[in-house]
């Protein structure tokens, strides 16, 4: 099975089409504003289509946007056509590496919870904290244990139709409990009502989920100073109800 190969990423987009990213973003925004209030410039680690991409360069903000997934990548390009001050480059997150520092380093719709490899979060932390500046800020957000604990992974199916496609989608999890892991195995058929096509699309997802307590832990450990977490779609305010967690942190 392949992750955001380039038939996924094409509907990508109609899958999250209720994702409410003007109001994510606002938020973020706002955090930015509260914490680094001077920041003119953004490393988004993982930005996928380009959904963040584009409200950051909307702003103003100097963008440099990373992502592995070359399909991913030409969606993004494509939307943020119009933008100036900005370039997409393909790379690992976690080998990522520039000759200028930034004063923001995100990253965001739960890219940290694909990193599941053993020191892949203090990986993470690292590398973030020396592509930023003095006193610079860190916003990711991930899958978040208590939330997971209590909420659950289960099966999900759900149609979309958008202009000449009709999208079903099936989600059936794999729960690696003694491990933090769930594996999310994602089957799409889509039909183009048009011309009859039918395709159908395997991805795998494999996802980490962290407890905020070895969050702060790692955060500390690579020199940054945890400063709070939010639960970015509905402002819940108790953890165990989060599936995810947005974390702000400072480089010290």
């Amino acid at each position: 099975m392949s992750q955001f190969g380039n038939d996924y990423s094409k509907v990508y987009d109609i899958l999250y089409k209720k994702k409410n990213y003007i109001k994510e973003f606002n938020l973020i925004h706002n955090k930015i504003k509260k914490y680094k209030k001077d920041s003119k410039s953004i490393l988004e680690l993982g930005c996928g289509t380009g959904q963040y991409t584009k409200l950051f360069a909307k702003k103003k903000y100097s963008v440099i946007a990373v992502d592995k997934s070359q399909p991913m990548l030409k969606l993004a390009k494509k939307k943020c056509k119009n933008a100036k001050d900005l370039i997409f480059i393909k790379r690992d997150l976690l080998k990522f590496s520039y000759p200028k520092k930034f004063d923001v380093v995100t990253s965001l719709f739960d890219v940290v919870s694909y990193i599941s490899n053993k020191n892949g979060l203090s990986n993470f932390f690292n590398n973030s904290r020396k592509n930023l500046k003095d006193k610079g800020i860190l916003i990711f957000d991930f899958w978040n244990k208590k939330g997971v604990l209590k909420l659950k992974p289960e099966n999900r199916f759900k149609i979309f139709n958008y202009k000449k496609l009709e999208i079903l989608k099936l989600n059936s999890p794999n729960w690696y409990k003694n491990q933090n892991l769930i594996s999310v195995n994602t089957k799409l058929f889509i039909l183009n009502k048009k011309t009859k096509k039918f395709i159908k699309i395997n991805e795998n997802h494999l996802m980490k989920y962290f407890d905020l307590k070895k969050i702060k832990y790692e955060l500390k450990k690579n020199n940054f100073k945890f400063l709070e977490w939010v639960e970015i779609t509905n402002n819940k305010k108790k953890l165990d109800n989060c599936w995810s967690v947005l974390v702000i942190a400072k480089k010290i």
